[in-house]
């Protein structure tokens, strides 16, 4: 607002003892080199990589965000198929503009150009480690502007901030959430210049720099950021007039912000809507005593309750608040309670969903935590700014109040057996060391006194930080899956992809889980096997049709070892890893020929009825390939029957908990492929006499593939065993047996009549047709909305597709086909950018003027 109109405040001149200086770049220097060093050590005693041999790439980290950043690499380098556009590599051909937006938007992703490719994960935990610290920094700034105040008790507020247990616990392993770690303080401080009328374009780019970082926790920080304004705002000494023209200031420099990150969001909001959908579990309430015991460090409970520790030292500053009067009723009133009710706001259905966006997340349930450590941190630097007006009686006040929590919460199975005694042994000498503080800065004697006593708290932080990252990292990894990080395993897999990759040509497919669920972005190759929050619905219908496997309800692609599909797909070679005696693996390269990408069908004929996935391979194909009998059913004795519907087996569940055992038998074709398809099957499958297959399919987060059995004997006969303890169903006819000269038959004809070159750039595709065809094209690719497709240089249309894969109607005389993608919303989001660069040159040019 106006200069004239200031905040209640009870702050003097500063202090000019070194520890007690206003020093803004003293207290961002502090946060920085507070966080790192915590950061750091913690890794070293755990022993985590970079430090030692303990794996990061834990859950998501490995599975995600090493594989993206490392495909990411590559196309920073000129070395990847697909462009900002594109990714030819994942679910046979997907967008890729939204995963982009959605992990690696944030201008600290670009470091990786400067690394290794096979130290990707080292750069993703220096990325890291520069989030984190860039928050306390940003932290350590904004308190200081906000308020003056010692340098040294901001640097610390700032690193407790970075270090709070949202950003340990929940977001140290999900990288682009701590973009948002950052954009709160960095939005409040935009708040600030709103209030006082200041840096319209800088605060304006600023909003619209957070929105593009990462939209989906700075959408959390603004609606966080908008709070902590609000109570300044209703805390100054002010007209509701300067109130109502501040309200307005801000919210045109909010929206004109995200107006201009609208190329980023918009796309990402289109490609939203067309995701597939996944289950989330019904809201439920944590526990209080839960709740309570998380404002303690060294708690765990990733996604099982709020991570909102900022450490001792800021939380007994925080409490000291409710008794500092050096600091007006009203406002400690105020700040105290609206920071209660954003605690409490996590308790609550609606609000949750608030916070979310509308959207109920999937995973980590309190994903907004950071927003209350942030506000937390606010109610400390409130209490401590004014050094010289402290007294002790607000910190042992505060002492008594932490105590009084330890006793409420102790049995929470949240708090560990060194939670207590560790944050005990923190709390005295946090306190012992303020009042040591109080009485120097009484006394005027032994100021040395007080910084040394600020560095004990700062010591006995870090320590305190330490011990939290180690004991949420060790449970972290007990928890959850783990991958290797780059060593000979993957050069030996990356080698063996690279020499065989003839890319259009054909596809080389890397399987399923060689190492991540995100092998073709870490290792190459172009396959089935994806896992995004913006894996396409429609994909996942089209390969789950086709007998394709999937995890992470539809979410996590998986890869499928079938002849009919590889044809289909144009898979011309298969990496896959056989286990060795010792232990180890075995990396064997399978060579076939297949189709080109693009063939062409005389005549295809489309039917909207649900079939076999067997029968809908062979329609794909173009060709019958496969019997599929219906076989007989038995029971082994001791398992429970089968229940028999009008088109599936249902399997109960097993009496006494034992194994089921069922046999399906038959007859098939010697020497012809018998495949299995039990889909919501959990147990193992073999044909009589061979080893047994895995089976790994729910009705609810997993659905298992085809899998390939053996081969049919001499005399024609199949018998399949099932085990299983599981409740779950198959069809009727869950075998099929493939006929390998049926099938070259078909692969040689479509070669015939296939495209003769196929060529792709980052998001194009073209290939030269044979002379005289005609009938439909149809492309070895999804079909998603953004393709666009032509023949023969004409104008480009939206492209028909069959059974999920594009196909392009041919007239006489067409040589070739042409295709090209751009993600959905992209020029609407470009359009809405520039009008908000526009609207805020004018509404700048004319505050500027007006205020002049």
């Amino acid at each position: 607002m106006a200069s004239e109109t200031k905040e209640i405040s009870t702050t003097e001149n500063a202090p000019v003892h070194w520890w007690l200086q206003e020093q803004k770049g003293y207290a961002i220097f502090l946060a920085i080199f507070i966080t790192i060093i915590s950061l750091c050590m913690s890794g070293l005693v755990r022993g985590s990589f970079p430090f030692g041999d303990i794996t990061r790439s834990v859950n998501d980290l490995g599975n995600q965000f090493v594989p993206i950043h490392t495909y990411y690499w590559d196309m920073l380098h000129g070395k990847a198929e697909g462009d900002l556009f594109f990714n030819w590599r994942s679910a046979f051909g997907t967008g890729f503009y939204a995963d982009f937006v959605t992990y690696l938007s944030s201008p600290f992703e670009l470091l990786i150009y400067f690394f290794p490719r096979a130290h990707v994960n080292l750069a993703v935990y220096v990325i890291t480690v520069l989030k984190l610290a860039t928050a306390g920094a940003v932290m350590a700034l904004y308190l200081s502007t906000w308020k003056r105040g010692s340098w040294l008790f901001a640097g610390l507020l700032g690193a407790s901030y970075a270090l709070c247990g949202w950003a340990i616990d929940d977001s140290a392993f999900v990288t682009m959430w701590l973009d948002g770690l950052i954009a709160f303080p960095l939005i409040c401080l935009v708040g600030h210049w709103v209030l006082h009328g200041k840096r319209i374009y800088l605060g304006t780019l600023l909003v619209a720099l957070a929105w593009i970082s990462n939209f989906y926790t700075a959408y959390m920080a603004t609606l966080g950021a908008a709070i902590v304004i609000l109570i300044r705002m209703v805390t100054m000494n002010s007209t509701a007039k300067k109130r109502g023209v501040a309200i307005l200031r801000g919210i045109g420099m909010v929206g004109l912000g995200v107006g201009i990150a609208m190329p980023f969001i918009y796309p990402i909001l289109k490609a939203t809507s067309i995701a597939q959908p996944t289950l989330t579990k019904p809201f439920v309430a944590v526990p209080w005593t839960h709740l309570f015991s998380r404002l303690f460090p060294i708690t765990e409970g990733i996604g099982l309750s709020p991570s909102i520790f900022v450490g001792t030292p800021a939380s007994l500053l925080a409490f000291s608040l409710l008794f500092q009067k050096s600091v007006a009723l009203r406002i400690r009133i105020i700040w105290i309670t609206i920071t209660t009710l954003v605690l409490l706001s996590f308790q609550w259905n609606p609000t949750q969903l608030l916070w979310h966006a509308f959207a109920p997340p999937n995973g980590s349930s309190f994903r907004e935590a950071f927003v209350f450590c942030g506000m937390l941190t606010m109610l400390a630097w409130l209490s401590i700014a004014d050094l010289k007006k402290i007294k002790p009686l607000p910190f042992i006040g505060a002492a008594i109040m932490y105590g009084l929590l330890m006793v409420i919460t102790r049995n929470s199975p949240l708090v560990t057996d060194i939670t207590f005694p560790i944050i005990g042994g923190v709390s005295i000498l946090t306190v012992g060391a303020l009042i040591l503080i109080y009485f120097i800065s009484q006394k005027q004697k032994f100021i040395w006194a007080g910084g040394f006593a600020g560095l004990l708290i700062i010591a006995a932080f870090v320590g305190e930080s330490i011990v939290s990252s180690v004991m949420i990292d060790q449970i972290r990894y007990a928890r959850f899956t783990s991958s290797l990080e780059w060593g000979k395993w993957h050069d030996q897999v990356r080698s063996e992809i690279v020499k065989n990759d003839k890319w259009p040509s054909y596809r080389t497919e890397t399987g399923t889980n060689f190492i991540t669920k995100n092998d073709p972005w870490l290792l190459g190759g172009q396959g089935a096997v994806y896992y995004s929050s913006l894996t396409m619905e429609n994909t996942t219908k089209m390969l789950t049709d086709l007998g394709f496997g999937w995890d992470r309800w539809g979410r996590g692609l998986l890869s499928l070892d079938n002849e009919v599909t590889d044809a289909i797909f144009s898979i011309g070679t298969r990496i896959s890893a056989i286990p060795n005696k010792n232990g180890s693996m075995i990396v064997q390269t399978k060579k076939q020929i297949v189709p080109p990408l693009v063939t062409v069908r005389p005549s295809i004929k489309k039917s909207n009825k649900k079939t076999n996935v067997f029968s809908n391979q062979e329609q794909l194909l173009g060709s019958k390939v496969y019997d599929i009998p219906t076989p007989k059913i038995s029971t082994a004795q001791g398992t429970t029957p089968l229940e028999i519907s009008n088109t599936a087996y249902n399997i109960p569940l097993q009496a006494r908990k034992k194994i089921g055992t069922y046999y399906l038998q038959t007859k098939c074709k010697p020497g012809s492929t018998v495949y299995l398809y039990t889909p919501y099957l959990y147990g193992t499958a073999n044909l009589a006499g061979q080893r047994k297959h895995k089976i790994l399919g729910s009705h609810k987060a997993y659905l298992a593939p085809i899998m390939k059995l053996g081969k049919t004997p001499a005399s024609g006969n199949v018998s399949v065993r099932i085990l299983t303890d599981k409740v779950g169903d198959f069809s009727k006819q869950p075998i099929a047996c493939l006929d390998p000269v049926k099938l070259k038959r078909a692969i040689t004809n479509l070669q015939k009549t296939g495209a003769t070159n196929v060529e792709t750039t980052g998001h194009t595709l073209t290939a030269v047709l044979s002379k005289g065809s005609t009938g439909t094209a149809i492309l070895s690719i999804p079909h998603a909305p953004g393709w666009v497709c032509s023949t023969n240089k004409q104008k480009a249309s939206v492209p028909d597709h069959f059974m999920g894969l594009i196909s392009i109607p041919l007239k006489k005389d067409i040589k070739f086909v042409s295709c090209q993608y751009q993600p959905p919303g992209f020029l609407v989001g470009i359009v809405l950018g520039v009008f908000s660069v526009c609207m805020l040159l004018l509404l700048g040019r004319w505050y500027n003027h007006r205020s002049q």
